[in-house]
């Protein structure tokens, strides 16, 4: 069994850049920056976003075959990661 990770963490440097469709983001991406092969992996990332309703939830991020793909796994955001301010 895998170890579940818990982290929340927040950054700030001036810039905003608001993602409209996660799913095309994330696929429009190269799975790696130097353009070599990518590990072939997941993760989860927890997005609440009051502006753009339908990219909220529990989006499992992955590389498989060289391609970048995310999809929904809950809609529900873990109360972990709401924001507090």
């Amino acid at each position: 069994m895998k170890a579940q990770i818990r982290l929340k963490g927040e950054f700030w440097d001036g810039f905003m850049l608001r993602v409209v469709d996660v799913e095309k983001a994330v696929a429009a991406r190269p799975p790696s920056a130097k353009g070599g092969d990518a590990p072939q992996d997941a993760f989860t990332v927890h997005i609440a976003d009051a502006a753009a309703p339908w990219n909220q939830g529990a989006w499992r991020i992955g590389c498989s075959g060289g391609r970048l793909s995310a999809f929904v796994e809950a809609r529900e955001i873990d109360p972990l990661y709401r924001k507090t301010r």
